[in-house]
């Protein structure tokens, strides 16, 4: 029998062991090289590099795996590996400490790393591990567990670097204890944010967490998903948002703080309160905390919700609350009082999500919740889908717009970004003021910051400050902001005051809904040789947006948390010499944890739904979600609640369908919600039934004919209308002589007919009062959505007696600006578009109705609040606007002058008074800017008045100047440049047939060309590869960026740079012949720059330069321009990926002309006799086309015409017309296919118009 024991015991440990083997995988085309100081900096795509400060940087990746819940890890082991050396030899530099981003006033220097001599002396390979086992978290149940690959190694001695172009390891572990969560909801909910963490998913429902409750707890019976804590008097503000969380499908409570206190232990305050929510949590099924009060402990009344400080080590202590959310493990394992510390067991994933109102005071607590219910409920239109972006310069060697842009690049389609960048010119308070009065659905920050503000220009310059979060008028407009910035979430270093954050959120009318910054610094990172890289607050900002925007994380303590649990591993006590960790504490949410982020414009839900359901037991009720098209809409929950008796939800299939099981005991109104991420929360009331006889209501209508109403169907103020009204008896028993009356206790309204007959009512049947229903007057002066509540009260002959509660909406305009079109062809202007100074314009501004009710005579008022910007005619007349419709004034516009002194690019504040029928009025703050630089207007040379230079690309068809895309191929005839290396520059001398260049005012006999993409005019031989902003001092003199990158010319015996003299078309042409980039060598490019001799030089003498781009497959780390022998003055079209606004995106086919001719609007085609097509009569619209173009062309004289399309090759691929035409005004369409039906790819096409013996062109993007 003990024999048989044993056996049953190993039997039982060997069922609960268990090994997960993984296979990762590396591609040498994903590893991208660059240099920084004489270092090689190697990157491999989705591996951060990272390393101890003096040794190797070098990429790594850390998988983390999900494994049973309750499991323990016990080894990893490495299976197979496969290895390849990479040519050539490297100078692999040392990884750097993490560094403090500046703030105002204080610049961390850091001191260097030198190369730890003990590894880079080594004749072995680094690092030593192939893979390591790192600390092991758990998330709300989960169990994660990280490994670490090491997929590069590099042998200091030689230089030489390996690439694992495949791992194979095996994981092993066991299962020592049950875990379990309260909720399947809690199971659901996480596990979703456990997929997008872990490398094996798919075992993430096999893994999960057992459902079951706590049967232990101090806690009265409940499922409250949402729990806010705080004190009195705070807690009846907080009830309200308790309340509407219910109501919408997440139940929610509130706890007392001295109620925690009396009834949890702990050594403090914090500790009790994280007692009482590891209780909640597993007994209600806790998921949300909103920390109901400001934690500054250091001003008197402002400690309401008490703050924990956590401690990484040398960064100090710092306002933590993940200290609340981050349940698992022990925040004071040592007993020292001092928490987070690297030997306490915190394993920073968030088992609950959290955030902090930061009131103190009852009317404090009353906007934050009112501006958190706006936002869930009935947002504004037109803001949600802006992300506003002020970037300032941290370090002028440190290119902070790559992390700007990559967050840019996660926004949807549709969706504008804000692009405030001080390097670009752009940043400013006041241009920061106006796009958030405006208003911004999100918003990333990024400066110098300190408690009280966000600066610029070194630190010296503030761009957003508290008081400027006081001045804010958005209104209901309200986003989110996420910041880098050191301290402006620092609530306990303000004096007396709040910090920057708190401002922000507590703003009233307007401001924010949530701010997530730091409570202390934030922290970049270095690299090898001293230029700054992205660092750890920066990857959890991105990562943040990623949840948002990428993974389905809409609530914004979801996304916090999931941004902090991806880089917890990178947090673990094996990178202490990182400040990961740091960063993942000092990162707080001010907001609410439970918020749903708003990606897209709200739409309404159509919810097809019985109004009763009967008493019994699992009774059937459907539910059918579309949309207002009528397409279903999937994973919407729905929710029927009554108290003590139902409490089931579900979501809906791909049809938009599901069936809840009700077992309701008692008759009576049951609550309903449906909740679909970006639609507006669906919320009605059913119904419990006995199975007799039930009358109530059913739908009606507004008719409201004169002269009591418009006739327009809406209940308007003012008005007196009918309401023609159906009831249903939804039992199973006839009711006879059924009446109604209406009633309403409202003071806003009156009921003037109240009592209607409806007779016999059979089981299941509806019955109509006729056109003209019960009676009500509104009175004038209500809202938009103003909800009249009324009661429609049914009786029958047995003298039973039916409740319906019921309300009628009013509806009156919601006029907003849409769009202002500049139109400055009359009063003199210079007919491009837009408003210069010195030029007097008409506006044309569209609005919109967003009410639920009709503008009649609609009229607006604009004014300046700018002297600079006179408003010549400030009225303007838009008629009847119906709802949901857009306006415009006609003819009628609106006229200002802008003042000849305003410099180029200056937003001037405005307001729109608009007016409408019936007392609405509404004042829109707007911004015009004077001189706003276009896609489709020249580039000016700067800083400076007047410019000198201009850049005009291809599609600035509106300017005479503007170039065609026509290629020179010279690598067959040209002379070709051969480098001695890569980062070379050869002088090559201009011939003399040519002539000299004059290039800013110099005259130069011969030109550089740069193997890395550059030429400068004159003899510059010193090497470039690292290309800059322009103008600047690093750049090379007199030069144009044709493409300035570090390039790598004849790599593996092609791709070389050709010079040729086309005397014959007074051309001098180089040609970076499909040349790759150093960093990815399997990226090419073709482009040209053609300099046009003297005899097509300028009117004052300057050669005029066009670069043409034949391909476009790189230029994301580039610079395109040009700048002066001073490097003082220059053009910056592109710099690593940033567009000037006024420059077109490079792809195939694109041209840009640097010329001194000063702009001409205007195209001025060939002038022609009588048989041509005239000036600027030849014209294809749209450009770019998607689907079909038109082209338009007018004759003087009957002519024989021939229209067809060519491909860049000069290829005919369609024809379109060929005939003797009559004179007159011609369309002809082309839908984009080839002669024999074939749809043309995307790419550069010609449309050629040859009349009379005269030919024109016009270039055409194809897109896709």
């Amino acid at each position: 029998m003990k024999r048989l024991l044993v056996l049953l015991v190993t039997m039982s440990l060997t069922l609960m062991a268990g090994t997960i083997t993984r296979t990762a995988e590396f591609e040498r085309e994903g590893l991208v090289f660059s240099s920084d100081h004489g270092y090689d900096i190697i990157n491999l795509k989705g591996c951060p590099a990272v390393g101890h400060p003096g040794e190797p940087l070098l990429p790594e990746v850390i998988q983390s795996l999900v494994i049973p819940a309750g499991a323990v890890v016990t080894g990893v082991e490495l299976l197979a590996e496969e290895w390849v050396e990479l040519p050539g030899t490297y100078k692999v530099g040392p990884a750097q400490p993490d560094v403090i981003l500046p703030r105002p006033g204080v610049d961390y220097t850091p001191t260097p790393v030198a190369p730890d001599p003990e590894v880079y002396g080594s004749t072995a390979s680094y690092p030593d591990a192939t893979l390591q086992l790192l600390t092991s978290g758990t998330m709300c149940g989960y169990r994660l567990a990280n490994v670490r690959l090491n997929p590069v190694r590099y042998t200091p001695s030689t230089g030489r670097l390996q690439l694992a172009t495949r791992l194979e390891y095996r994981l092993t572990y066991v299962v020592r204890d049950q875990a379990w969560v309260a909720t399947r909801k809690q199971q659901e909910a996480f596990g979703t944010v456990v997929q997008a963490l872990v490398v094996n998913p798919q075992d993430v429902s096999r893994f999960a967490p057992r459902v079951r409750r706590n049967t232990v707890s101090a806690l009265p019976p409940g499922n409250y998903e949402y729990v806010a804590i705080t004190r009195t008097p705070l807690d009846t503000v907080f009830q309200r948002l308790a309340d509407w969380k219910t109501l919408k499908g997440t139940p929610g409570t509130v706890v007392l703080i001295p109620w925690i206190e009396s009834n949890y232990p702990g050594y403090d305050t914090q500790e009790k309160i994280r007692n009482f929510i590891i209780d909640a949590h597993q007994t209600w099924g806790t998921m949300y905390v909103l920390l109901g009060g400001q934690g500054d402990y250091s001003n008197s009344g402002q400690n309401i919700f008490p703050t924990r400080m956590g401690n990484c080590g040398s960064g100090g202590d710092e306002p933590c609350d993940l200290y609340y959310a981050g349940l698992d493990g022990n925040w004071d394992a040592n007993g020292n009082h001092v928490y987070g510390q690297l030997d306490d067991s915190t394993d920073m994933y968030s088992d609950v999500y959290v955030g902090r109102a930061p009131v103190y005071t009852v009317t404090m607590a009353q906007n934050f919740v009112h501006k958190v219910i706006i936002y869930e409920q009935n947002p504004p239109v037109g803001f949600i889908k802006k992300m506003l972006l002020p970037t300032g310069i941290l370090w002028s060697s440190y290119e902070e717009r790559a992390m700007v842009e990559s967050i840019a690049r996660q926004t949807p389609a549709g969706w504008s970004d804000g692009k405030l960048y001080e390097r670009a010119g752009a940043l400013s308070e006041q241009a920061v003021m106006d796009s958030l009065n405006a208003g911004s659905g999100m918003s990333h920050w990024d400066g110098h910051g300190n408690p009280s503000g966000i600066y610029m220009n070194g630190g010296s310059t503030p761009f957003f400050r508290s008081s400027n979060a006081d001045a804010l008028v958005n209104g209901d407009r309200t986003g989110i902001a996420v910041s880098i910035s050191c301290d402006c979430a620092a609530w306990d270093h303000v004096s007396g005051g709040d910090c920057l954050a708190e401002h922000m959120v507590n703003r009233v009318g307007g401001g924010f809904i949530a701010s997530i910054m730091n409570t202390r610094h934030g922290y970049g990172a270095i690299g090898p040789g001293g230029n700054y890289v992205p660092g750890p607050s920066e990857r959890l900002d991105t990562t943040f947006y990623a949840g948002v925007l990428l993974y389905n994380m809409p609530h914004t303590g979801q996304a916090l948390g999931y941004s902090k649990a991806c880089w917890a591993p990178y947090a673990d006590s094996l990178y202490q010499y990182r400040m990961q960790r740091y960063c993942i504490y000092d990162l707080n949410l001010l907001g609410d944890p439970e918020t749903s982020l708003w990606t897209e414009e709200p739409e309404s839900l159509n919810v097809a739904h019985a109004g009763v359901v009967t008493i019994g037991n699992n009774v059937p009720y459907p539910v059918t979600v579309t949309t207002p098209s009528t397409a279903p809409v999937e994973s919407a929950l729905v929710v029927l609640r009554k108290p003590n008796e139902v409490d089931v939800r579900g979501r809906t299939n791909s049809s938009g369908q599901v069936t809840l099981l009700v077992s309701a005991l008692t008759p009576g109104p049951m609550a309903m919600a449906v909740n679909a991420h970006d639609h507006y929360v669906f919320i009605d009331t059913v119904q419990v039934i006995a199975s007799e006889r039930y009358v109530s209501y059913l739908r009606s209508s507004i008719y409201d004919p004169g002269p009591g109403g418009n006739g327009d169907s809406i209940l308007n103020p003012g008005e007196t209308v009918k309401i023609p009204t159906w009831v249903k008896n939804w039992g199973q028993q006839t009711a006879y002589s059924v009446t109604a009356t209406l009633r309403t206790h409202d003071a806003n309204a009156q009921v003037t007919d109240s009592v209607k007959t409806f007779g016999t009512i059979a089981a299941g049947d509806s019955a109509y009062t006729g056109l003209t229903g019960f009676g009500l007057h509104v009175n004038s002066g209500l809202t938009n959505g103003y909800a009249v509540a009324c009661s429609l009260i049914c009786r029958d002959a047995n003298d039973s007696v039916w409740v319906s509660n019921i309300q009628f909406l009013v509806g009156t305009a919601v006029l907003e600006e849409r769009t202002v079109t500049v139109i400055d062809t009359a009063h003199g202007g210079n007919g491009n578009g837009r408003l210069d100074p010195d030029e007097t314009a008409d506006l044309a501004i569209n609005i919109r109705n967003t009410g639920m009710g009709h503008g009649y005579n609609c009229r607006g008022v604009f004014r300046s609040a700018d002297a600079r910007l006179q408003v010549v005619d400030s009225a303007a007349s838009y008629g009847l606007v119906r709802k949901g419709d857009s306006a415009s004034s006609g003819t009628d516009f609106f006229t200002v002058h802008a003042d000849a002194g305003i410099p180029p690019e200056t937003p001037i504040s405005c307001t729109l008074h608009l007016y409408a029928d019936g007392g609405y009025s509404v004042l829109r703050p707007l911004t015009v800017v004077v001189g706003e630089f276009r896609t489709i207007d020249p580039i000016p040379d700067g800083p400076r008045l007047p410019a000198l230079y201009y850049a005009y690309d291809d599609v600035d068809t509106g300017y005479a100047q503007h170039p065609e895309f026509e290629w020179v191929e010279i690598h067959s005839q040209g002379t070709r440049l051969n480098y001695s290396q890569n980062d070379d520059v050869l002088v090559v001398n201009l011939p003399t047939g040519f002539g000299p260049l004059k290039y800013y005012g110099q005259r130069y006999t011969q030109v550089s060309v740069s193997a890395d993409g550059w030429i400068a005019a004159g003899s510059c031989t010193t090497s470039n590869y690292s290309n800059t902003s322009l103008p600047s001092a690093s750049a090379p003199p007199a030069v144009v960026a044709l493409n300035w990158d570090d390039l790598y010319p004849g790599y593996s015996s092609r791709g070389y740079v050709y010079y040729y003299h086309d005397a014959a078309n007074h051309q001098f042409v180089i040609e970076f012949d499909s040349v790759c980039y150093y960093a990815n060598r399997s990226l090419k490019d073709k482009y040209e720059l053609v300099i046009y001799d003297t005899t097509m030089a300028a009117p004052d003498g300057h050669n005029e330069l066009l670069c043409q781009y034949l391909t476009a497959n790189g230029y994301s780390s580039s610079t395109f321009g040009i700048q002066d022998p001073t490097r003082t003055i220059g053009i910056q079209c592109l710099y690593n990926g940033d567009y000037h606004r006024g420059c077109a995106t490079i792809e195939p086919g694109r041209a840009i002309k640097y010329s001194t001719r000063e702009p001409v609007t205007g195209v001025t085609g060939k002038t022609v006799g009588p048989a041509g097509v005239g000036r600027a009569r030849f014209a294809v619209w749209p450009n770019p086309v998607h689907g079909l173009a038109q082209v338009r062309f007018s004759l003087a004289r009957p002519a024989d015409v021939r229209l067809a399309v060519f491909d860049r090759t000069g290829r005919k691929v369609r024809s379109l017309l060929n005939a003797r035409m009559k004179l007159g005004d011609y369309c002809v369409t082309w839908d984009g296919r080839d002669e024999v039906g074939r749809k043309l790819s995307q790419g550069v096409y010609f449309v050629q118009l040859a009349v009379a013996g005269d030919t024109y062109r016009q270039k055409l993007v194809v897109t896709k």
